[in-house]
């Protein structure tokens, strides 16, 4: 039993000494969309969101071989135009408001690499959203046999997305090593959200983001590499 535990210690230690950690800083071009996938009858809508910026910390650990694994964190925020003509309770309803919303992103970071100084690699797996705000500013206007009615919209509309958003991305990227503990990187992703689906209200937002990220990468170089560096 002795040997066995010393045996995984020294396993474990091993793998340690070989392995590398590095930290990155990502500024990505967001075009991020939402598909509704619900609305009341008789009625059309546009949604329209603008394209931003998004910023990243991701932690990746870095063993020799095919597999890296890691964790990241994502700030985006959207701003959207939405409008919609129709009918409520035998009344003609046209909404047009704009959205401002903000989400902190938790990605896990599994990665099949490939090569060794330009080093490729491919990611899917999954992520966790948490809306921090979601602010809302525009009008409805309500016509029924007796006229017209304006309604102003200004505040927060948490009801109307999920504050937890989850699904799955896929990605690939390369990374390029300009000295022993900076590299720079370029990364595709692509993230589609699942947590609207469960949404029973009239209007379902499910998230589709697209990102095409430049990250500066500090490298923690290994305890074994140290070593032989000092020989």
């Amino acid at each position: 039993m002795k040997k066995t535990i010393l045996a995984a210690i020294l396993f474990l230690f091993t793998i340690n000494a070989i392995s590398q950690s590095q930290i990155g800083f990502k500024v990505s071009f967001l075009n991020p969309n939402y598909k509704i996938t619900s609305s009341p009858p008789s009625s059309s809508e546009t949604f329209t969101v603008d394209n931003t910026l998004s910023y990243s910390l991701d932690y990746k650990k870095m063993w020799p071989g095919l597999f890296n694994f890691g964790m990241g964190f994502e700030y985006l925020s959207k701003d959207a135009r939405f409008t919609a003509d129709y009918k409520s309770l035998g009344a003609d309803v046209y909404r047009d408001v704009n959205y401002s919303l903000s989400y902190l992103n938790v990605k896990l970071l599994p990665e099949f690499v490939y090569g060794e100084k330009l080093r490729a690699y491919f990611q899917l797996g999954p992520y966790m959203g948490f809306l921090l705000n979601s602010n809302t500013s525009g009008t409805r206007i309500v016509t029924d046999g007796t006229g017209s009615v304006k309604i102003i919209e200004d505040g927060s509309d948490s009801e109307g997305f999920p504050t937890i958003d989850w699904g799955m991305f896929v990605g690939a990227g390369v990374e390029y090593p300009v000295s022993k503990s900076i590299k720079l990187g370029f990364e595709l992703q692509f993230t589609r959200g699942f947590a609207g689906y469960a949404q029973e209200d009239e209007y379902i937002y499910a998230t589709k983001n697209f990102t095409a990220g430049l990250s500066l990468i500090y490298v923690f170089r290994g305890y074994a590499e140290r070593i032989n560096d000092e020989d």
